[in-house]
C-alpha cells in the first residue's frame, strides 16, 4: 500500500471541499471583504473555510451557504460527508501502522520484532536483487501463475477493503455510495471497521472498487471469520452460519418477490390528466405560468387525498400572491387576512368562489384557473378517513393524510409506542387507561381506525425513523402479555425496508415537556416540510416558514419554530443508541415481560 493522503494535502477531501466552496463564492460574485461584511463571520474563518486549513462549524456554514445563494440542506449534508471522509483517513493511519509489519512486496509478515535490515515497508528479501524475485516457496514474483498462487494477505476484512479502495485511486464516499447504492454513513463505518457488514455490502464495495476474483475470495474468508466470532460460533461452524444465513436471504427474497407483485397491483390506477396539478410558479404582473406536473405520491394521491390536494392548492396561491401584501391581496379579494392565510396553509377547505375571486385578482388563464377549481374539487372531496369522523379528533386528521404521502417521516413519543407500531391489543390498553369503561364502543371505533391507519401507512413507500424514549419499555400497558407481543412487534420492525426504530436513553438531555413530535418531509417542492407537535387534547402543526414566538428567541438563533424543532431532532437522533443497541434493549425488555406473570 502507498503513502495515505494528508488531511493537508492539496487532493484531499477537505481541499476538494474548500474548491467547492470557492466556486460557490465566485458564482455569488461577492469578495471575502463583502461577504465579511454581510454576515458579521471574521475574515480569517472565512479565509480558513475557503483555503480547505479547517473545517467551517455547522453554523458558520449555513451562514456562508446563504449569503453565497446556495442550498443549505446540500451543503450540510455535504458537510457530513466531508466528516465522514476524513474520519476514515485518520483511521487510515492507524491502520496502516497497525499492519505495517507486512511487506507490500511478497506480503510476507516481519513477525513482532522488526529486523534490524528492513527497510521502509519491505523485507530484506525483496530489497536484495538476489533474493528480490524470489519467493520463499520457489515461486517468482511477476509470474502470473505464482501470483495467482500467493496473493497479498490482510489480516482484517477492513484492511482489504482500504487496500483495494486505495488502488482504485480513493474514490470519494459519494462516488462509490451512487456506484453501490449503500448509503455514506454505512460505508464510512465498513471502512473504519465499525461493527459486522452484511455480505451484500461489502460484495457491492468490492465490485465498485473492480476487485480481482481472488480479492473477492479472501474478503468472502474474512467476511465468514468475523461473522462467526460476532455471533460467537467457532471459525470451523462458519460455513454453517453461512448456509443458515443464505436459507435466510432465500426466506426474504421469497417474501419481496410477494410484496413486489402486490406493490404492482397497487400500482395499476388511472393516471393523472395532463395539466390537473400543474403548480404556478409566481406571477410576474399578476400572472403566473405553470410548471410541469409534479411527481411522486403527493402527485399520485393529489386525484383521492383532499388534504394534499388543499396544500398544493394554497402553495400556488402563495405564490401568485408572491408581489402583494397578504392583507391587501385579502382586501381586494373580500375576504380577511386570516382566511387567506390558512388558504395558502392548506389549513382550511376552499370554496369556489373564495378561488375565483384570486384567481381574477392575479389575471390567471382560463387554463390556469381550471386547474385551481379542478384542485378546489379535489380538496372537497371525502377522504378515506371520513367514516370516522364521528371518533377522531380534528386535529388529527391532517396527520392522517399527510403520513401516507410523505417521503420521510421521524417521530419522536415519550410515553407510548407510536400509534403506526402499536398491536391492537397495546392499542385497546391505551385506549381504555384515556377513556375508562364508559367510552368502550369509542374506543373500539379508534382502534378500527388505528389498523386502518397503519394498513395504508405500510403499503407506501415513507422512510422512517421511530425513536421512543426507553421508559416506553418499562412502562406496563395492559398485561405482562400486551406487552410482550408489543415488544415483539418492534423487533419485527427491523425487518422491513425503510423502518428504523431507536431507543432514546433514560439519561438522555431532551425537552423535559416534550411527549410527542413528528417531522414530515416531502418530496415535492409545493409541499413545504412540517411538524406536528401532539398535546393530550390537541395539535399545533408548524410549517417551515412560521416565525419562532417570543419565548424561543432567546433560546435560539434559529428565525422559525421548524428549525428550532428540527434541532431538537437533531439532537435525539445523535442520543439515541444504535440500531444494533436499540434491537438489544427492546429483546431484553420483551424476555422481561415473557417471563413476568400476567
Amino acid at each position: 500500500m502507498g503513502r495515505p493522503h494528508s488531511l493537508n494535502e492539496t487532493s484531499g477531501p477537505l481541499a476538494e471541499f474548500a474548491s467547492e466552496l470557492r466556486a460557490l463564492r465566485e458564482a455569488a460574485h461577492l469578495t471575502v471583504a463583502e461577504t465579511h461584511q454581510a454576515t458579521g463571520i471574521p475574515v480569517s474563518t472565512i479565509y480558513a473555510a475557503l483555503s480547505g486549513t479547517r473545517t467551517p462549524s455547522r453554523e458558520v456554514l449555513a451562514v456562508l451557504v446563504t449569503a453565497w445563494n446556495g442550498d443549505r440542506r446540500a451543503w450540510a449534508e455535504r458537510r457530513r460527508e466531508l466528516n465522514l471522509e476524513l474520519r476514515i483517513e485518520s483511521g487510515l493511519h492507524g491502520l496502516i501502522a497497525a499492519v505495517s509489519d507486512t511487506c507490500e512486496g511478497c506480503g510476507s509478515r516481519f513477525g513482532t520484532r522488526r529486523p534490524a535490515d528492513r527497510k521502509g515497508s519491505r523485507c530484506p528479501g525483496c530489497h536484495d536483487p538476489a533474493l528480490r524475485d524470489r519467493r520463499p516457496d520457489g515461486t517468482t514474483l511477476g509470474d502470473p501463475a505464482s501470483e495467482q498462487q500467493a496473493p497479498v494477505r490482510h489480516e482484517t476484512l477492513t484492511a482489504l477493503l482500504l487496500a483495494l479502495r486505495e488502488a482504485a485511486g480513493q474514490p470519494p464516499l459519494r462516488k462509490l455510495a451512487a456506484d453501490t447504492g449503500i448509503s455514506t454513513s454505512t460505508l464510512s463505518r465498513v471502512l473504519r471497521g465499525r461493527g459486522s457488514p452484511p455480505w451484500r455490502v461489502v460484495d457491492a464495495m468490492a465490485r465498485a472498487l473492480d476487485a480481482s476474483a481472488d480479492d473477492l475470495k479472501a474478503l468472502r474468508r474474512l467476511w465468514e471469520a468475523d461473522l462467526a466470532e460476532s455471533i460467537g460460533a467457532p471459525e470451523s461452524d462458519a460455513d454453517e452460519t453461512v448456509d443458515a444465513l443464505q436459507a435466510r436471504i432465500t426466506e426474504l427474497r421469497h417474501q419481496l418477490s410477494t410484496a413486489e407483485e402486490e406493490l404492482k397491483h397497487l400500482q395499476e390506477k388511472p393516471t393523472v390528466p395532463a395539466g390537473g396539478l400543474g403548480t404556478a410558479t409566481g406571477p410576474t404582473h399578476h400572472s403566473a405560468t405553470a410548471p410541469p406536473l409534479p411527481h411522486g405520491p403527493a402527485a399520485e394521491a393529489g386525484t383521492t387525498n383532499p388534504t394534499v390536494a388543499a396544500m398544493l392548492l394554497g402553495a400556488r396561491l402563495r405564490r401568485l400572491r408572491l408581489n402583494l401584501d397578504l392583507k391587501a391581496a385579502a382586501d381586494a379579494a373580500g375576504m380577511s387576512a386570516s382566511k387567506l392565510s390558512r388558504l395558502e396553509r392548506g389549513q382550511s377547505r376552499p370554496q369556489l368562489s373564495d378561488v375565483h375571486r384570486l384567481a381574477t385578482l392575479y389575471r390567471l388563464p382560463p387554463k390556469e384557473a381550471a386547474e385551481l377549481e379542478s384542485l378546489t374539487a379535489q380538496a372537497n372531496q371525502p377522504a378515506w378517513w371520513h367514516d370516522y369522523l364521528d371518533v377522531t379528533p380534528g386535529w388529527l386528521t391532517r396527520l392522517m393524510s399527510l403520513e401516507t404521502v410523505a417521503s420521510e417521516l421521524r417521530t419522536y413519543e415519550a410515553r407510548a409506542v407510536p400509534g403506526l407500531l402499536q398491536t391492537e391489543d397495546y392499542a385497546k390498553a391505551v385506549l381504555a387507561q384515556s377513556l375508562g369503561e364508559a367510552g368502550r364502543t369509542r374506543a373500539n371505533r379508534l382502534v378500527e381506525l388505528r389498523m386502518e391507519r397503519q394498513r395504508r401507512f405500510s403499503a407506501g413507500t415513507t422512510r422512517s425513523v421511530f425513536m421512543l424514549d426507553e421508559s416506553v419499555l418499562h412502562r406496563r400497558v395492559g398485561n405482562a402479555e400486551v406487552m410482550a407481543s408489543q415488544l415483539q412487534r418492534l423487533i419485527d420492525t427491523f425487518d422491513r425496508p425503510g423502518t428504523n426504530v431507536r431507543i432514546i436513553p433514560l439519561d438522555s438531555v431532551v425537552a423535559p415537556s416534550l411527549a410527542s413530535l413528528t417531522h414530515l418531509v416531502f418530496q415535492e417542492a409545493e409541499l413545504a416540510e412540517m411538524f406536528y407537535l401532539e398535546q393530550p387534547d390537541s395539535a399545533d402543526y408548524i410549517m417551515e416558514s412560521d416565525p419562532t414566538p417570543g419565548p424561543y428567541r432567546d433560546l435560539t438563533a434559529r428565525t422559525t419554530r421548524s428549525d428550532f424543532y428540527r434541532e431538537i431532532h437533531v439532537r435525539l437522533l445523535m442520543q439515541a443508541r444504535s440500531r444494533w443497541e436499540s434491537l438489544a434493549a427492546l429483546t431484553e425488555a420483551r424476555d422481561r415481560f415473557t417471563h413476568q406473570p400476567p
